[in-house]
């Protein structure tokens, strides 16, 4: 059943800027340029990442994961694979957004000048992140991933 307030598990991203309506969640867990945040209605947990020009532009992609795995995730490389997973979320799943997110999505993909997950994969691409939250003190392998510039 799809949360009221987040709309999980069905949606799996939230555009955090411009004029609509947007999910009420409370922060989890902060690092540099990432911060995990849980619905206080269904307890689903997000990841939100802001993007340039400015950080202007955030975005909340659905955590498939616990909060250990995010803590381990982002303290394993001070967030990098962690910022690799969101970009390649939003490149993912920016198609299934509702207008007019889908509109304010293709503002920031002009006021970027093409530098975004969606028109840049191969900047922002995918993160190993593993399937489980069995083996948190495993270390994580990741692609190359830098903050969100």
């Amino acid at each position: 059943m799809q949360c009221t307030e987040c709309e999980a598990p069905n949606r799996k991203l939230w555009v955090l800027f411009g004029e609509h309506r947007r999910p009420a969640l409370a922060d989890v867990q902060t690092g540099s340029w990432a911060v995990l945040q849980r619905c206080p209605t269904c307890r689903a947990l997000w990841c939100l990442s802001p993007y340039e020009p400015y950080a202007s532009f955030p975005f909340l992609a659905l955590w498939p994961h616990d909060e250990a795995r995010w803590r381990h995730s982002f303290a394993a490389d001070d967030g990098r694979t962690l910022l690799a997973w969101h970009a390649f979320m939003v490149g993912k799943h920016y198609r299934s957004l509702p207008e007019p997110e889908l509109g304010l999505v293709e503002q920031f993909r002009r006021r970027s000048c093409g530098h975004n997950p969606i028109d840049r994969p191969d900047t922002f691409h995918a993160a190993d992140l593993p399937a489980s939250t069995a083996n948190v003190n495993q270390p994580l392998q990741a692609t190359a991933a830098t903050p969100h510039s």
